[in-house]
Formats: structure tokens, C-alpha cells, sequence
């Protein structure tokens, strides 16, 4: 099975349960983040191999968020997902070496080929810490 960890920042619930599944299905291990300071945490804490961002966020847009990650991790694969951005956005996400940047309402099959050519670029494997709790699996009580 494939233990790469794939990171989802989106404002949107509907939208990271959604990539989670998607992305799950693809045998990677998802976390997700709604907002913009728990999704850097958790990409501190997993060094994930993808990050899927929304340009759109509240308290910290994705074109700031990624200027964070890039600070962690200069070489990150991160996949910007934007639901109306314009084409300025754009270019500054591409300045910032975004890996891919798509609009959102795109098939499903075209990002997760983008996320397998990002993942197969190198053979380094993510895996997080034992003391995270693995988001979309039951927790034993």
C-alpha cells in the first residue's frame, strides 16, 4: 500500500471530505485542515509528499499559505485548487513554484494523475509521526 501523505487545505468541508475520499481510494493517507492555520501545522507536523490548496481561505489566502510552506519546505509538490481565481493569481502562484494550479470543477481523474506524477518524482515516503492521529480511520476508545 502507498503511505504517501497527501495534505488537503480547503475552506470547504464538502470539498476536503471529498479529496479525502478520492484520494484515499487511491491508497494515500489524507489528513485535512479548514482553515489555514491548522492546515500549516499539519504540514509541519507530516512533511506531506502533496499539498492540495485552495487559493480562497479565510484568515490567510493559499498564495500566503503556500509562502509559508515554502519557508518549510522550499521544494514541496503543492497543487493549487481555486475556485474563481484570476489569471494574476495565478501567475503569483506559479512564481512561487506551485507544482500545478487548477480550477476548481475539474475531474477528479485529472488531479489525482497530476498527484501520481508528483508522487512518482521521487521515491522519498512520508510518513507521519506516531503521535498523530490518522484522520479518516476509527480511533479505538
Amino acid at each position: 500500500m502507498n503511505m504517501a501523505a497527501i495534505l488537503v487545505i480547503d475552506a470547504e468541508q464538502m470539498i476536503c471530505d471529498l479529496l479525502q475520499s478520492a484520494c484515499s481510494g487511491h491508497g494515500y493517507t489524507v489528513v485535512t485542515a479548514t482553515n489555514s492555520r491548522r492546515g500549516l501545522a499539519l504540514f509541519q507536523q507530516w512533511r506531506p509528499r502533496v499539498t492540495l490548496l485552495d487559493l480562497r481561505m479565510p484568515e490567510m489566502d493559499g498564495i500566503e499559505i503556500l509562502k509559508q510552506i515554502r519557508k518549510i519546505e522550499p521544494k514541496a509538490d503543492v497543487i493549487m485548487l481555486a475556485g474563481g481565481g484570476t489569471d494574476a493569481l495565478e501567475f503569483q502562484a506559479r512564481d512561487l513554484g506551485v507544482t500545478d494550479f487548477f480550477r476548481k470543477g475539474l475531474p477528479l481523474d485529472v488531479l489525482t494523475k497530476t498527484m501520481d506524477r508528483a508522487l512518482q518524482r521521487t521515491t522519498k515516503m512520508t510518513v507521519p509521526p506516531p503521535s498523530v492521529t490518522w484522520i479518516g480511520e476509527p480511533t479505538s476508545a
